[in-house]
């Protein structure tokens, strides 16, 4: 244990150093981490590290994920043997993994979006182990290099954040056999939408054919390694606000079913573990941010429109719009309520429009902030939506 305090004492007398070099080392800018390995051959494994970049960071915070080397620990058990740095995979690196199904813009392509985005990093290194081990555990404690760690997100509201960086690690036991980690395919949803029935499904395969468990476990302060602590009523099995009794995460395969009741940005830890027969032969660990969000009804969603019929008559023009925008009307009327709304459902433009015989009109739209926004429009009972451009 002196090892590896020692190891976590020297991570610290490096930042130190960096402030006093005036860089910033402590960037809120995480969103998401994964730490594993792989067999190559022999005792040698491929130590795989992503990381998640929250593309609400400033430009040049989220730019350090491209030029970082980031260490892990190698340790027998709690005594600390190594270091390892690892390089950026640029193959796989600085890739936008929002899902979003339309072609509007996100926060990783335009400064302007209030579309949430994220972009993967992922760093490699080689190890050999020297000698078969019950217990070789593998620590990320958010060591980035040059000072900068990395460090959860300010926007987090189930833990204190006055502790220390992201803490994840990997365990492997190679006495019998050789191992390589779980594979998570799905990438965790930028949101999901409040008070709906959310799923996510990480679709974990285990290329051993091992048997797996999954459990949910308390993010840890890269500082120190210790528990971080949650905000009450919150804790590791139960991080999310959701209605009574809706939040199911299943050991057999991960997925968590939930019915969310708040606003938030929680931070939900997996842990994998692989069993060979009755042997624990590794385990994983994956730290995600469930962000909840309020969705728009009545076919648009956060990020636009749904899916339409394709005889769709309402047109909205021009799109995009800077100053006026012209709306044509379905068929004859007298009466139109029109409304827009942002990206978080608010309603930032309102207006009823009686007019004999009403086949179109034009609105100022000239205060609204640049972005893309989902306008309604009610004629006599009939709601037809569509996506609208601000620029």
């Amino acid at each position: 244990m002196k090892n590896k305090l020692h190891c976590r004492f020297l991570t610290l007398a490096l930042i130190a150093i960096s402030f006093c070099s005036g860089f910033i080392a402590n960037a809120r800018h995480i969103a998401g981490a994964r730490l594993s390995y792989s067999h190559i051959s022999g005792d040698t494994y491929l130590i795989n590290l992503e990381l998640l970049g929250d593309c609400y960071a400033p430009a040049d915070i989220l730019g350090q994920l491209s030029t970082s080397t980031p260490y892990v620990g190698i340790y027998n058990d709690t005594s600390y043997v190594n270091s390892l740095a690892l390089n950026i995979d640029t193959s796989k690196s600085n890739i936008e993994v929002t899902p979003n199904c339309t072609l509007e813009p996100t926060a990783c392509t335009s400064t302007s979006s209030a579309i949430p985005g994220l972009r993967k990093f992922v760093y490699t290194g080689q190890f050999t182990f020297p000698f078969p081990l019950k217990r070789w555990r593998i620590v990320f404690d958010g060591n980035l290099g040059m000072g900068f760690q990395a460090a959860r997100s300010y926007n987090l509201t189930n833990i204190n954040l006055s502790g220390g960086p992201t803490d994840i690690e990997a365990i492997l036991n190679n006495t019998t056999s050789f191992n390589s980690n779980t594979v998570i395919k799905n990438d965790l949803p930028i949101y999901f939408c409040l008070n709906k029935n959310e799923s996510y499904n990480p679709s974990i395969i285990d290329i051993d054919g091992d048997s797996i468990s999954i459990s949910l476990v308390p993010g840890r302060d890269g500082y120190t390694g210790s528990p971080v602590t949650y905000l009450s009523p919150f804790t590791f099995s139960n991080p999310i606000a959701a209605s009574p009794g809706s939040f199911v995460c299943s050991p057999a395969n991960g997925i968590i079913n939930f019915v969310p009741n708040q606003v938030q940005d929680a931070l939900v830890v997996y842990r994998i573990k692989e069993y060979r027969g009755t042997t624990l032969i590794g385990s994983s660990e994956s730290e995600m941010n469930f962000r909840v969000l309020t969705c728009i009804d009545n076919g648009c969603t956060l990020l636009g429109v749904g899916a339409e019929p394709a005889a769709r008559k309402l047109n909205c023009y021009p799109n995009p719009a800077s100053d006026e925008i012209t709306v044509t009307l379905p068929y004859f009327s007298d009466r139109a309520d029109i409304s827009i709304a942002d990206v978080l459902g608010r309603t930032v433009f309102q207006k009823i429009i009686c007019d004999n015989k009403l086949t179109s009109c034009t609105l100022d739209v000239s205060h609204l902030l640049q972005g893309t926004y989902c306008m309604r429009v009610n004629v006599d009972g009939a709601m037809q939506t569509e996506s609208v451009t601000i620029w």
